[in-house]
């Protein structure tokens, strides 16, 4: 009988993990970490890039005076070209479609909203970017190493 509960604790614990029913362990917030996600999908290829604003400026506050604030703006400004991450092979005939760029100090007018890490000081910059390609057949990855 115990042995049925225990295994029945189990499934059950795993599937209100799985559903996000519980709260499951944070993993440490890790600085110098980025994540890049990349999705191919027919003609449409998105793109999302977090990183912590202290990777970009050297701070994950908020900017201290002028020079600081117009350094933040700058980099929110450039970061919506895809350019400014990867490069794109220029016989995919890509197009930026849409970008996005989180403005994790909200300091800006938009409703784009960064992931600051609840109870602490650190800021992640999120980059979105929706692009097509016109290139006749689908885009195929490339190995690191061609």
């Amino acid at each position: 009988m115990l042995r049925q509960a225990s295994v029945l604790l189990a499934l059950l614990t795993s599937f209100f993990l799985g559903f996000g029913l519980l709260p499951a362990h944070a993993k440490p917030y890790e600085h110098g970490t980025a994540q890049l996600e990349v999705s191919l999908s027919g003609q449409s290829l998105n793109v999302r890039f977090a990183s912590p604003l202290d990777s970009f400026l050297g701070w994950e506050r908020v900017p201290r005076n002028e020079q600081e604030l117009n350094l933040y703006r700058q980099l929110r400004k450039d970061l919506t070209q895809i350019s400014t991450i990867l490069s794109l092979p220029s016989q995919a005939l890509c197009s930026l479609q849409q970008s996005q760029v989180s403005d994790p100090n909200h300091l800006e007018d938009d409703k784009t909203q960064g992931s600051a890490h609840q109870g602490s000081e650190h800021q992640d910059l999120v980059v979105e970017w929706a692009s097509r390609h016109g290139r006749a057949g689908p885009l195929r990855p490339r190995r690191c190493d061609e």
